[in-house]
């Protein structure tokens, strides 16, 4: 196996920042042209990303391996192991043997393809997989014991639905079990948002709807144990996606929840939700917004954007939030686009207490970058792999790695912007009796008053029930038998209920 050197074009600037050093870095590997990533995670002190990469005559994909002290950088190509590698749902985690998985998909008509190296990324195995009467996309894996669990979406050959799909295989890449969960009608598109692995438990973040009825988006929480004997599934709907999920030492939920489809309280439209707080059971506690403006919100006073990417965990406590910026302002400082891409990008980084509170925030435009990774190093720095634009050694502008190392306060004054913290207000809690019911159900918990539209839907979204009354018995004899969802809508947002038609 032939070894790649070092970066042959590598900048690295240093900003002082009080006491902290932040140091910056470019990175073009081999001399490309341009780089950009695929996938990249950070794990015991390493960056491992997948990356493609253009030279005058030639693509090149690489995985690569950087130490902590960014100076460091192994690399191998992947189309020396198979040329038809596309990079489609790329992933990659480190196993226990201080190896490494990757799976990709690749020009053909296989679902993915496995690579397992070693520590020093020799190959040790590939494997293709075709798996019949579906095409699959897998998104996650995690390693536990003697298995590999790979987690994904995906739709049988007919067309007729649409599925959460698991398979695991043992430490050769030999398949020992596969089934289909949470399984939808075609018109669904379903997706993973995370697969979380405690000590006593799976948890899955699945996220989805219909494009023509936003009534029917989702985000549900499946927990298995480490066998895959299922638990339960939690189904909500409202406060959004659950993604980058950290379980609280006192057993409260934090997860990333931006991108929100759902209703947000009336009275404060301009804020959407960017981390929830949830109970043990996901019942939702509290959502926060960080910055002014806040997340994936355009302010035209500020004129910038914020999208929150990735949480991660401070090891003294709270949590840290990663995202990227689009735009210029003068509140921030950031200067008018400068980039002949007509693109304007910058990463910022968010440091908040157990209770949502924020306690400062950082800005950064070096090379325009969007985060595409970030986490801790055990010596507590942090570190956030981005792709930006810079130009190159030809004088050209192109895509570039970015890495950003910084320490545990990388906000320290001079820079940092405290901003408040706007929290959002909860829908009411309502319940349903009788349930099941054959005739009348009562909504009990919300006024009269209080009510501005009620809607019962059925299993495959559509609304059977609408109403603009203000009572609280709905008639429900002439649904036939099965399983609906009530949905009231106060001026607070769209709450939920569960509930069983049986005569």
């Amino acid at each position: 196996m032939r070894f790649l050197s070092l970066l042959l074009i590598s900048v690295c600037f240093i900003l002082n920042l009080s006491s902290q050093n932040i140091i910056r870095k470019s990175v073009w590997l081999e001399g490309a042209n341009s780089s950009i990533t695929s996938k990249c995670k950070i794990v015991d002190d390493e960056i491992l990303l997948i990356s493609f990469n253009n030279y005058a005559t030639k693509n090149e994909r690489y995985f690569s391996r950087i130490d902590s002290s960014l100076e460091n950088i192994t690399s191998i190509s992947l189309y020396n192991i198979d040329s038809l590698i596309i990079g489609g749902d790329i992933d990659i985690i480190k196993t226990t043997d201080e190896g490494y998985l990757m799976s990709t998909r690749i020009a053909s008509q296989i679902d993915f393809k496995l690579i397992k190296l070693d520590r020093n990324l020799e190959i040790e195995w590939t494997k293709d997989f075709d798996l019949a009467g579906k095409e699959i996309w897998i998104t996650n894996k995690i390693e536990i014991d003697s298995n590999f669990y790979f987690w994904g979406y995906g739709v049988n050959d007919e067309q007729t639905k649409t599925f959460i799909y698991y398979i695991t295989l043992d430490k050769q890449g030999n398949i020992q079990n596969e089934s289909e969960v949470l399984i939808k009608p075609n018109n669904y598109v379903i997706g993973i948002h995370d697969v979380v692995i405690t000590n006593e438990k799976l948890v899955i973040s699945v996220v989805g709807g219909t494009p023509s009825n936003s009534n029917n988006d989702f985000c549900d929480y499946i927990e298995f144990d480490h066998d895959l004997n299922f638990i339960r599934q939690i189904e909500t709907q409202g406060y959004g996606w659950g993604k980058n999920i950290q379980f609280n030492d006192d057993g409260r939920i934090f997860a990333i929840s931006n991108f929100n489809k759902f209703n947000y309280p009336n009275n404060q439209p301009f804020y959407h939700h960017m981390i929830k707080i949830m109970d043990s059971n996901f019942n939702h506690i509290s959502s926060h917004s960080f910055l002014n403006p806040p997340f994936y919100r355009f302010d035209p006073s500020a004129g910038v954007y914020n999208v929150g990417r990735y949480m991660f965990p401070d090891s003294r406590g709270g949590y840290y939030l990663t995202g990227d910026l689009y735009g210029s302002s003068q509140v921030f400082n950031i200067p008018p686009n400068t980039n002949q891409w007509d693109v304007y990008s910058g990463t910022s980084l968010v440091k908040f207490d157990d209770q949502g509170q924020e306690e400062w925030n950082f800005i950064d435009t070096f090379n325009y970058s969007t985060p595409v990774a970030a986490g801790t190093l055990s010596s507590g720095n942090i570190i956030i792999v981005g792709d930006g634009a810079a130009y190159n050694s030809d004088g050209n502008l192109s895509n570039v790695i970015t890495i950003h190392k910084m320490g545990k306060d990388a906000c320290e004054e001079p820079g940092c912007r405290i901003s408040d913290v706007k929290e959002i207000v909860s829908p009411p809690v309502f319940t349903l009796v009788p349930n099941p019911s054959s005739d009348l159900i009562r909504v009990e918990g919300i006024e009269p008053n209080d009510i501005l539209q009620i809607e019962i839907v059925n299993t495959i979204g559509q609304v059977m029930i609408n109403s603009n009354s203000k009572k609280q018995d709905i008639e429900i004899s002439n649904l036939q038998n099965g399983n609906y969802t009530l949905r009231v809508l106060t001026k607070n947002g769209w709450s939920s209920k569960a509930f069983i038609k049986m005569d």
